[in-house]
């Protein structure tokens, strides 16, 4: 699967931000980039920049009872439709070409907004039943893709930091050679009752999404061998009004797997949809509209997940790095189930055959003669005595 995730710094315009509920704001306005991202695929308007998109989300805030160590951090789908209802922004699969093939029916990846509510506690429970607009002059940008919109409240100081991500979750010939110079024990995670949280320190480790990183060796990673199909990919396209299918053995259409294997995950639903990553539930993630109400809705998301997602973010800042262990954990345990090649279980086995010599001594061949000609002696005798007395 092509688990390639990129993530830009945004333009916005039109901010608005309001209270919703206890827990929840929502925020609305228009966003787009300027940034250029390889394979990404950018709908420009008439002056040639890239076209603005509608968000309306909703988003988790700093409050009381939080752990400092915790990021209320949400992920909401950006439609970026054209007049048709047709998604006309994203990232664009490697497994999907672009050169060669232009009338090709491309399938673009969604494009999310990773919102992260920073500021005083106190200012975010001050700011309740009422709507801010945040001009675009309090916008403050680094050299990160991360863009922070800061305002005030009675006062007190809030922001919310926002990155503009996509990704592209086409799977290929799963039919591949996996190799790996040593073993490794599969990771495995602990809860921590000091901090009320879990240590995903190994899990990132593994995935590849710290600071320092080990080597592919180290962290058990095996070596896949790329294979020709991966360069026939799976393409519809339309010629003269007929349809054709371009691959020698195509794999499952990455449509059917967004509609079942993507329920719950992130741009699962229609526009305006949020993945709340923390909550004060056990369920870890929450699926959320932001209109004119909240709809709350759990989805079958572990909290251990949440805790790798906003982990990695805490301690990278990567926003990028983020999405990608989310995709690889989450996908590799619940995507493929949906995938027909393998809708039916099967036990699997592993066999190994070893071959052991181990040198024997002089005096341990001696000793093994004479056991050999005491047991000749014992069946001669048996034998005679037999023939003696039959």
């Amino acid at each position: 699967m092509d688990t390639r995730v990129a993530c830009m710094r945004p333009s916005f315009s039109s901010i608005k931000v309001r209270h919703d509920s206890r827990l929840y704001h929502a925020i609305e306005g228009s966003v787009w980039s300027e940034e250029t991202v390889p394979r990404l695929h950018t709908w420009s308007g008439k002056n040639g920049h890239p076209h603005p998109s509608h968000f309306k989300c909703s988003f988790s805030a700093p409050r009381d009872g939080d752990a400092a160590t915790k990021e209320p951090i949400s992920i909401c789908d950006v439609p970026f439709m054209d007049e048709g209802y047709q998604r006309q922004t994203g990232l664009v699969s490697e497994m999907f070409p672009i050169d060669g093939q232009p009338n090709a029916g491309l399938v673009l990846g969604p494009m999310y907004l990773v919102i992260n509510a920073t500021g005083n506690q106190r200012g975010w429970q001050e700011f309740d039943g009422e709507e801010i607009d945040i001009k675009t002059e309090n916008m403050l940008t680094d050299s990160s893709e991360w863009v922070t919109l800061q305002t005030y409240v009675g006062g007190l100081p809030i922001g919310i930091r926002m990155t503009l991500c996509s990704f592209a979750p086409q799977v290929q010939d799963l039919n591949i050679t996996a190799t790996r110079s040593q073993g490794a024990a599969e990771v495995t995670t602990r809860w921590l009752d000091s901090s009320n949280m879990y240590d995903t320190e190994d899990i990132r480790t593994q995935l590849g999404v710290t600071t320092h990183l080990k080597s592919n060796v180290d962290r058990g990673i095996f070596k896949l061998a790329k294979k020709d199909s991966w360069l026939i990919p799976h393409v519809w396209y339309n010629d003269n009004n007929s349809s054709l299918l371009v691959a020698k053995t195509p794999p499952v259409d990455p449509i059917a797997i967004r509609n079942s294997a993507f329920t719950g995950l992130p741009g699962a639903a229609m526009d305006d949809s949020t993945v709340e990553m923390n909550l004060p539930d056990d369920s870890g993630f929450k699926y959320s509209t932001a209109d004119d109400h909240i709809d709350i809705r759990a989805v079958t998301l572990r909290r251990l997940h949440a805790a790798v997602f906003t982990a990695t973010i805490k301690n990278t800042g990567s926003a990028a790095w983020a999405i990608q262990a989310l995709i690889t954990t989450l996908f590799s345990m619940s995507y493929y189930d949906f995938i027909t090649q393998f809708s039916v279980s099967a036990p699997a086995e592993l066999e190994v055959k070893l071959t052991a010599t181990r040198p024997m001594s002089f005096r341990f061949f001696i000793i093994v003669l004479i056991i050999i000609a005491v047991h000749l002696s014992v069946m001669i005798f048996i034998t005679a005595w037999f023939l003696q007395h039959a």
